[in-house]
């Protein structure tokens, strides 16, 4: 519309990967290098999909991106926490991880570009509250955190 930039390539492993992405999803960031270089001034952007940078609370959907090797339990606890409308302790990373992970409520996306891989948080709370409410009745989380441990 404004002869901006409507595709781009990544480029992995020798593959050029061609990406169309819907221009009103992406934001934007850049930074300015220092203005002596061997090349004049350098300008750094990024380009990203909104939806990866803040979750939708209203949909109960997030995603994230995160380094292959890293624990995606410890990573995405703090965005799992964010996005459920549901009151949650610290202390029950696990056993809720565990409930996310077994209703496919928490996936990882197939497909990596480089050491990055992407996860999809998207909480269906007709089935989460009951299931958080069994594991409350059974004494699996507490309010307790050292009961828990």
């Amino acid at each position: 519309e404004e002869n901006g930039i409507d595709h781009f390539h990544i480029i992995v492993d020798g593959r050029r990967l061609p990406v169309f992405p819907n221009q009103d999803l992406l934001e934007k960031r850049t930074t300015r290098q220092f203005r002596g270089t061997l090349f004049g001034s350098l300008l750094n952007l990024w380009l990203f999909d909104r939806r990866a940078s803040a979750p939708d609370r209203g949909n109960h959907l997030a995603f994230a991106l995160l380094q292959r090797d890293e624990d995606p339990h410890q990573r995405l606890w703090p965005l799992v926490m964010e996005t459920c409308p549901l009151p949650l302790l610290q202390h029950w990373r696990e056993p809720v991880m565990e409930v996310l992970t077994q209703h496919q409520m928490l996936t990882a996306l197939p497909g990596t570009i480089g050491n990055v891989c992407a996860w999809r948080l998207a909480l269906r709370v007709d089935v989460l509250e009951p299931t958080l409410g069994e594991l409350i009745r059974e004494s699996i989380l507490t309010t307790d955190a050292q009961a828990q441990a």
